[in-house]
């Protein structure tokens, strides 16, 4: 009772002022029922277009008529209380006959609301429509159409006229109002419920009591963390700051380690049956919050956590696990799940296929458009964060198809490099074209490790006429995936270049791929707080990372594998003391001193400034190491305490700071406030092949280019020369 009563009461402080005011809808979000056994009280969540739906742009519904589809779902723990609503917030041409046009919702193929499109939503348009659960798909997958019928004159109209559009807002949300049931915390079901597929949002968890944190903890909670990392994909992890119980956690909760380690293991684990060596796992429910799980990962010693944790996040081996509890003896070659990112990055340059490869290989699939304003097909191409592409060195191998009934006069297709058009072919073809291969050379300057290609079909019907409905929805444009996409490039850069990071954490990504690996010091004396750094930065890696076989190691500072400067490292620096950041400070790898006073100096060893900080904010610097290539890097992260060490390592996840970061000193405040500083000179790392670099010679200069055609003159001369005097002499 007292702890339904407790979430009841924090539902209601938690509520937004707009959740809790609603026009029409009832403010009160359940009754509370003071009874032993009284209902779980409902809470209420909005699902918005942009946050939740990750819908990146309006929904533009244009031409006579036009359909756009919006996917949801319902998480698997939301018992729904009753039928959600749609907040749909739209705008629309002023142009529209209010008596002929319409914007009509759907659900799942069933109608569910419409309103008439006309003077009095022209702006800021607000329908509310109730979407029936009875029309819900039990798997919990469901869709929202948008279907329009507009028009705009009753005699004569361009069924294609551009003033014929409404656009849905980004905006927009879908109200939800339901109970929490408890969890199915069956390890068969793992990673649910800490991760549900179903779910909005970062997978959100607390690690629950940790004091000193020994190595073996770290090593699994690195191991946990990237693993939900893979589960969790584009949406990522958030971890939460320490608690001292689970009841305390409004998050599921992690306990990890021995019963010496972590006193809580002996709440949930019966620890006379814990063997030496063998590793025990246990997922159960939260008695202080039923609506969340305990994940509880242990062993008779430190190699029985280890085992647990491999166990747990391993590709194959945790679909085996079943019940609350399971013991792992022997684990062999774990390998953690595969990464869910859709499309993948291209094939690495050392691949066999690195240089030519299909579009099927970064996960992409055939795509079809259709009719008059069907949208772009997009297709991210994301190199390595050091990628030179060489000149000529990049093409596409378009692979695509189109439809019959096309005006050949006027339809096209299109494609665009980051926005930039590179060529236009017409659709001649008045039957259509099954499969055809279009050639484009990409430019080498305008290609970057995150460019994007956009292939777009300009499909007018055939027997157009600007006063006769004619509809469009039969005509249609493929892109295939067997296009083919060339890119031959080198790994060459400039660093330290904090600016690299913004490309998936280049280059700490791409070291997990390596031989040796990354490695994660943590400080030397490393807490509860230190530790949930460790996973979030782990989880972090696991969601931009793609290496089927990650090499990663987590270390204290001052060890002798964090002296090993063959491999990248990350360098975390908060309360404690950190010796590896000590060493690299006072043999004069880094410019960033934090101690009380900020010291900066420069290459000289001159200072620069001296301040005291006197703020909690930051500070991210990376150090070259080595010019012998990847893995000859350090990136320090710094805060003045491990609670805002954890802080600064969430704000890597967000794109707005790390596209903000330059040079190799980066002072990231409590929002997305970012500072660089440039000042070290970087240095080449990688290597360029001689073919790229004659080339990029000669073009980059004219008399370069001379000389060389001159010098290729007389070389040729030489040899017919030569050649000549050998036949007469055969002669």
């Amino acid at each position: 009772m007292w702890t339904r009563l407790a979430l009841f009461l924090s539902s209601i402080l938690l509520a937004t002022p707009a959740q809790a005011q609603e026009d029409g809808e009832a403010t009160a979000a359940a009754t509370l029922d003071l009874g032993l056994d009284g209902p779980v009280p409902s809470v209420s969540r909005d699902i918005y277009f942009d946050q939740d739906l990750y819908i990146d742009r309006d929904l533009m519904l244009e031409g006579i008529t036009a359909t756009e589809t919006v996917n949801f779902r319902v998480p698997e723990n939301w018992d729904l209380s009753s039928d959600p609503i749609l907040h749909l917030r739209f705008n629309h041409s002023a142009s529209l006959t209010e008596s002929r046009s319409v914007l009509t919702i759907w659900v799942n193929g069933n109608g569910a609301g419409s309103v008439r499109l006309g003077p009095s939503n022209v702006e800021d348009g607000l329908l509310k429509v109730r979407l029936p659960r009875t029309s819900f798909y039990a798997e919990g997958y469901n869709n929202i159409q948008f279907r329009v019928v507009q028009h705009v004159d009753d005699v004569c109209e361009d069924p294609f006229d551009p003033a014929v559009w409404t656009r849905v807002q980004l905006d927009s949300f879908i109200r939800f109002k339901y109970r929490e049931v408890d969890p199915n915390t069956d390890l068969l079901r793992f990673p649910q419920p800490y991760f549900d597929p179903r779910g909005y949002g970062e997978a959100e968890l607390a690690l629950a009591g940790m004091g000193d944190v020994s190595a073996a903890q770290l090593d699994a909670l690195a191991i946990l963390g990237f693993a939900l990392g893979r589960h969790s994909a584009y949406r990522g992890v958030h971890v939460r700051g320490p608690v001292v119980e689970p009841s305390q956690a409004s998050t599921h909760v992690l306990v990890v380690g021995t019963p010496s380690e972590n006193p809580l293991v002996g709440t949930y684990i019966d620890t006379t049956k814990l063997r030496a060596g063998v590793g025990t796992i246990a997922s159960i429910p939260n008695p202080g919050n039923p609506a969340k799980a305990i994940l509880v990962v242990t062993g008779g010693d430190a190699e029985g956590v280890v085992k647990a944790a491999e166990a747990l996040a391993s590709q194959d081996r945790y679909e085996s696990l079943s019940g609350q509890i399971a013991s792992v003896s022997e684990i062999r070659d774990p390998v953690p799940p595969e990464t869910l990112r859709v499309p993948l990055p291209v094939p690495p340059r050392e691949a066999a296929t690195g240089m030519r490869f299909p579009l099927s290989d970064m996960r992409m699939k055939d795509t079809t458009v259709r009719g008059f304003y069907a949208p772009p097909i997009r297709i991210p191409i994301h190199m390595e964060g050091d990628a030179e592409v060489h000149i000529d060195g990049a093409r596409i191998g378009l692979d695509y198809a189109y439809s019959s009934g096309l005006d050949t006069r006027l339809s096209t297709l299109e494609v665009r490099l980051d926005d930039v058009t590179l060529r236009s072919v017409s659709l001649r073809e008045a039957r259509g074209s099954e499969k055809a291969r279009l050639w484009v050379d990409l430019p080498h300057e305008l290609m970057k490790p995150d460019t994007e290609l956009e292939v777009v079909f300009h499909l007018f019907p055939l027997n157009f006429d600007p006063c006769v409905y004619i509809t469009d929805r039969h005509i249609w444009g493929t892109v295939f995936a067997s296009t083919e996409l060339r890119l031959a490039r080198d790994g060459y850069t400039k660093l330290p270049d904090l600016g690299k990071l913004k490309y998936d954490l280049w280059p700490y990504d791409a070291a997990l791929a390596q031989r040796g690996g990354l490695l994660i010091v943590a400080p030397d004396d490393a807490g509860a707080w230190d530790a949930a750094t460790v996973t979030q930065l782990m989880a972090h890696l696991g969601t931009v990372s793609v290496a089927a076989r990650p090499d990663f190691a987590v270390v204290r500072g001052g060890s002798a594998a964090a002296e090993d400067e063959g491999r990248d490292m990350i360098v975390l620096v908060g309360d404690g003391r950190n010796r590896t950041y000590t060493t690299l400070r006072d043999r004069g790898s880094l410019t960033q001193k934090l101690d009380e006073t900020s010291v900066l100096v420069n290459d000289d060893t001159d200072r620069v400034l001296a301040a005291h900080v006197g703020t909690p904010y930051g500070t991210i610097e990376q150090t070259l190491l080595s010019s012998e290539g990847i893995g000859r890097t350090a990136l320090v992260l710094r805060s003045k305490t491990s609670r805002e060490l954890l802080r600064l390592v969430q704000r890597l996840r967000d794109p707005a700071v790390t596209s903000g970061m330059t040079g190799n000193v980066a002072v990231v405040g409590s929002g997305t406030d970012v500072r660089s500083l440039s000042v070290v000179e970087p240095e080449t790392v990688g290597t360029r092949s001689v073919a790229s670099t004659l080339r990029r010679l000669l073009q980059a200069s004219w008399a370069a280019l001379i000389i060389g055609v001159i010098a290729a003159a007389i070389l040729l001369s030489l040899l017919i020369r030569s050649w000549a005097a050998r036949r007469g002499g055969q002669a």
